[in-house]
């Protein structure tokens, strides 16, 4: 980052969209495992994963319950995020 002299910033690119159409039988788990690693929108979910909205929906309604999930408004969006206790 010698343009910004910014010696500790990490540039981490935009996340691939998936090209998976078909139904995933861990679709909970895998959207567990991505907000457990960073907080995640539903269009972030959408795009990362390949699922449809209602199904991502259905799911966040059943981790809701996770002991450290959160539901975080942010300007860009609410963000789902389950944090370690």
């Amino acid at each position: 980052m010698d343009l910004w002299q910014l010696d500790n910033v990490r540039i981490i690119a935009k996340a691939k969209q998936s090209t998976q159409t078909q139904f995933r039988s861990d679709t909970e788990t895998a959207i567990k495992e991505t907000i457990s690693r960073r907080p995640c929108t539903v269009e972030d979910l959408i795009t990362m994963l390949g699922l449809c909205e209602e199904e991502i929906d259905r799911c966040l309604g059943n981790l809701s319950s996770l002991k450290g999930f959160e539901k975080v408004e942010q300007e860009r969006g609410v963000f789902y995020q389950i944090r370690e206790q």
